[in-house]
């Protein structure tokens, strides 16, 4: 014999910011449900949304390394980037001022 339940308001559920606490009331319903049945009953619980969640959780894990990896290193380039524009910058007028002496300006 097999039992399926449906979690009643279930956007209320799966809305729940934090992943353990949405797993704590997912889990909550089942066991609520294995509690109204009798002791003779027999009756396994089984979760395949909380299967899912952990599917999704791996996937959050590595898209926010991946992140993480690709905002460091913009962050390195764009340090990089600086430190030439303003070596650039003062190469510039290192020559300017060195053709204006090489022309007979004094300061």
């Amino acid at each position: 014999m097999t039992i399926e339940g449906v979690l009643k308001d279930a956007i209320e559920y799966y809305t729940i910011d934090d992943s353990n606490k949405m797993k704590g009331a997912i889990i909550r319903q089942g066991r609520d449900v294995m509690s109204r049945l009798t002791l003779n009953t027999n009756a396994t619980l089984s979760t395949p949304v909380l299967d899912s969640l952990k599917q999704v959780d791996m996937v959050r894990v590595f898209l926010n390394s991946s992140l993480s990896t690709v905002v460091f290193f913009l962050a390195i380039l764009s340090v990089q980037l600086i430190y030439s524009l303003m070596l650039s910058d003062v190469d510039e007028k290192t020559y300017q001022y060195g053709m204006l002496r090489a022309l007979g300006f004094r300061n």
